[in-house]
């Protein structure tokens, strides 16, 4: 046998050794999504007796309420929500400035606490938060919010480059 014969015999079995733990991994990550996926529906879609409500929050930028509301309409997973969704939008049109951020965060605050307040009003149970904005001032929104409310996250890829890109469900914010 010559040394090529040997190596080629070498080549064969680590391949096939290698092939086996690299097969397995691959299976078991996707049946792992697949189940994390019907998880969030069954978030969702779960109503037991919630009042759902959509919330889109918009700042610096344009309004994203067109897209939320063909998002809510298209989704088939939220047109099963029981009693349907109420829809509610704050739109802050100025940027947040180097200047005074912190008198902007906290009048952003006051609309949100209005919100809130509003929301909890109606009965409001489950909030499904769609996001536009600076990212500090989103785990401030997050933060005010889950304290009342089991919050939905919805996020929309930004590296896409199609416009019609569907929001994604990041799952229910942890209540303190």
């Amino acid at each position: 046998m010559s040394m090529t014969d040997h190596f080629s015999t070498i080549a064969d079995t680590l391949g096939i050794v290698l092939a086996v733990p690299t097969l397995y991994a691959a299976v078991k990550y996707l049946t792992k999504e697949r189940r994390r996926e019907k998880q969030l529906i069954r978030t969702i879609t779960n109503s037991n007796g919630y009042t759902n409500a959509a919330l889109a929050i918009s700042i610096g930028g344009p309004s994203i309420r067109v897209d939320v509301e063909t998002f809510l309409r298209n989704n088939p997973d939220l047109k099963s929500v029981t009693g349907g969704i109420k829809f509610h939008e704050f739109h802050y049109v100025h940027s947040i400035s180097e200047e005074k951020p912190a008198l902007q965060i906290e009048e952003i605050m006051i609309q949100i606490r209005m919100i809130e307040n509003h929301l909890k009003e109606q009965g409001v149970q489950r909030v499904h938060l769609f996001y536009a904005g600076p990212t500090i001032v989103a785990t401030m929104i997050g933060a005010e919010l889950a304290n009342r409310f089991h919050i939905l996250c919805y996020q929309r890829p930004r590296a896409s480059a199609d416009i019609k890109e569907n929001y994604v469900c990041w799952g229910l914010m942890q209540q303190n």
